[in-house]
């Protein structure tokens, strides 16, 4: 029972640091996944003039990615280290049984040579003062003989199990070195991006008023936008749809489905620093999503569209109404929705704008409960 409940907790522990494992490997596909996708978009943008805003925003991202795979490789360092030490304890321990085996295993080896006086088990019995001592003697040497014999066993098989935890002990210590280079590795490429994102500020810095220029526009359009949002709201004022439409989307919260299938976030939301420009905040509604070439849109869930709108530098959004939640898609062209239509969760509704301008390849998505602005983040998967 005792070895079986040993046994048991074992798999426990087995179980669960496979399950960390495999979070960790999960959580580092993802990265990996994100970085690969953030250097062709830095690529697209590379030398474009009106994106140079855009690309330190991607870099930003970029070395934000690099820090959180550093973190992850750091856990697998801790792992791997934990792992070690666990398998050196029980390495330990088995050593100290297989010596006092070794010892008990000497003192019967001397006991029974002390105890025969003979030279073999036959002169050992027959040396007996009468047959019931020989008989005695008999079963003395069988159940001591099968004793040392099982003890040798044992030995022999603690022996073996030594050995197997001797070269366990070795790979973990492989794995410790390799997650300590890969955590080496990162730290080296992370110096090297802020190197670079360094080189290209102080290129950025030099144009200043048109940076300003440029994130005073990016307001004046998010202003416009809000102010068309909340007379829509207005106008809808005590008609927010349908009540178990509303507590099916809220009820999902954090599983929405992203509007893109491949993108990066650029600018996430609320008041946050200018990436270049110092003492200067930007004020973001909801998130930009810097995605490559032409991209379809698609709504995060069921609903009806409340409004197709358009805003000069957002070109057209698209509202769309989940009882008291509204989803909103701007930069959009080759819109394939019309005002009043009912939508599935999936469906296309447009593309994200690709040509000239700031505002090339980039989605602006915004989420709201009514007149109550919503981080999308938290909402979407």
């Amino acid at each position: 029972m005792r070895y079986f409940l040993i046994l048991f907790l074992s798999l426990i522990l087995f179980s669960l640091e496979g399950q960390t494992v495999k979070d960790l490997n999960l959580q580092k596909e993802q990265l990996l996944k994100n970085i690969a996708q953030t250097n062709k978009l830095i690529e697209e943008t590379r030398g474009k003039q009106d994106q140079e805003t855009v690309q330190i925003r991607l870099i930003d991202s970029r070395i934000k990615d690099r820090r959180e795979l550093i973190i992850v490789h750091l856990k697998e360092l801790t792992l791997a280290e934990s792992q070690l030490n666990k398998v050196n304890y029980q390495l330990d321990s088995l050593n100290q049984e297989i010596t006092t085996l070794k010892d008990e295993y000497a003192r019967i080896i001397y006991h029974l040579s002390v105890n025969k006086l003979y030279k073999n088990d036959f002169s050992f019995i027959i040396g007996a003062n009468s047959i019931n001592e020989s008989y005695r003697r008999f079963l003395f040497l069988r159940q001591y003989n099968d004793y040392r014999r099982m003890q040798g066993e044992i030995i022999v098989l603690k022996t073996q199990q030594f050995n197997m935890l001797k070269e366990k002990v070795e790979e973990r210590k492989k794995n410790v070195a390799f997650n300590l280079q890969k955590v080496r590795t990162e730290e080296a490429n992370l110096n090297q991006e802020l190197i670079a994102r360094q080189q290209v500020v102080t290129a950025l810095q030099q144009k200043e008023q048109s940076l300003r220029k440029e994130a005073k526009e990016a307001q004046r359009k998010a202003n416009d936008l809000e102010n068309r949002i909340l007379a829509i709201i207005r106008e809808s004022s005590g008609k927010k749809g349908d009540s178990k439409l509303s507590s099916v989307i809220k009820e999902n919260k954090g599983k929405l489905p992203w509007p893109v299938d491949n993108g990066v976030v650029i600018s996430p939301f609320g008041e946050h620093a200018h990436p270049v420009i110092k003492n200067l905040n930007v004020k973001n509604n909801g998130i930009d999503i810097q995605v490559s070439n032409k991209v379809a849109v698609k709504s995060v869930f069921d609903g009806v569209v409340t409004r197709l709108i358009a805003i000069p530098g957002y070109n057209a959004s698209v509202i769309i109404r989940h009882g008291s939640i509204l989803t909103v898609y701007s930069n959009l062209v080759n819109i394939s929705v019309k005002q009043d239509q009912k939508v599935t969760t999936g469906q296309h509704i447009g593309d994200v704008y690709h040509g000239d301008g700031s505002n090339n390849g980039i989605l602006h998505f915004e989420l709201w409960d009514e007149d109550l602005k919503q981080n999308p983040a938290i909402w979407l998967k």
